[in-house]
């Protein structure tokens, strides 16, 4: 076997296994059928057929732009998949087990929108990006990587840090992680995703994170309201997020939590009770704010809910 072909089986393996071995899955299987391209592939994965270079390097395959492919071949598709972030958690954990490293953790909060020395919520959906490994050949560099991968070169000090290297050069044989921290699936791609039986996206399947993510803003004019007593909006706000998707523990809180105020406030005693009962389900005693502490919440509060 030549030292190519070797290099290339070598490359396949190694990617697969960056995909595959997290307890996530990472990817999927599409099969290809006859006359598809990999461009089109990329266009049914992502809506974009320039990304078909990230196919060509999950599978290490020896093509360019267009390259026909053999109908039947079983080609991995790099995808993001979401977990839910246990209590207690913290990005370097996470990191470790997803990434392998819990150095990573500035890379993996600040892909999802997070900082690594704040601790995600309990219940919060984290996103986890895929990772693809290449195996240089002669002559490439850092930035020809994040080219080829990330479409930019000026994103190479992303693989700098991630891969703890200085050096811009890379040696024939050396292995580079790629990871792809904005890449999203078409909804062709999701469907095909979801189809394939092999396919495990865990217990979180991104459906809130999204939901999660922009509940920030709103949870933000909620506490506005609120503090202005405008009760009536902390209503409409409230029970607004309350139909926005499944939200993180706290999130969740933060939202009975003021609709109890306004329901007490204007007098709406049952709707306080039924409240009352949402809340001291997701109450959380890390937040004094949200739990039934005396020191914060009001008596008539108290009162509404039997405390």
């Amino acid at each position: 076997m030549s030292p190519t072909r070797f290099a290339r089986l070598l490359g396949l393996a190694f990617s697969v296994f960056v995909l595959s071995s997290a307890e996530e899955a990472r990817g999927y299987i599409h099969i290809v059928q006859a006359g598809e391209s990999l461009a089109e592939v990329a266009e049914i994965a992502y809506g974009d057929s320039k990304k078909e270079t990230l196919i060509v390097g999950a599978n290490a395959l020896d093509a360019h732009g267009g390259s026909p492919i053999v109908p039947g071949l079983r080609l991995e598709i790099p995808a993001p998949t979401y977990v839910r972030a246990p209590a207690g958690a913290s990005w370097p954990e996470l990191a470790k087990k997803y990434l392998g490293d819990p150095t990573r953790s500035d890379v993996l909060a600040k892909a999802n929108g997070a900082v690594p020395w704040v601790a995600p919520e309990e219940g919060r959906e984290i996103l986890i990006f895929p990772v693809v490994a290449h195996i240089a050949s002669t002559g490439e560099s850092v930035t020809t990587i994040a080219r080829k991968y990330m479409l930019d070169p000026e994103k190479s000090w992303q693989l700098g840090v991630y891969n703890h290297r200085k050096r811009p050069e890379l040696d024939p044989g050396e292995v580079l992680l790629v990871p792809l921290t904005d890449l999203t699936l078409d909804p062709k791609g999701k469907r095909e995703a979801e189809a394939y039986h092999q396919f495990a996206l865990g217990e979180a399947r991104g459906k809130d994170f999204d939901a999660q993510k922009g509940a920030k803003t709103s949870l933000d004019a909620l506490a506005v309201a609120l503090d202005d007593g405008n009760y009536p909006a902390v209503i409409a706000i409230g029970n607004a997020l309350g139909g926005a998707g499944e939200l993180s523990r706290p999130q969740n809180a933060a939202i009975s939590r003021a609709l109890l105020e306004a329901y007490v406030a204007l007098g709406s005693t049952e709707l306080a009770v039924e409240t009352c009962r949402r809340f001291g389900d997701v109450a959380t005693d890390d937040e004094p704010e949200l739990s039934f502490d005396p020191s914060w919440v009001s008596p008539k509060i108290l009162a509404a809910c039997r405390k």
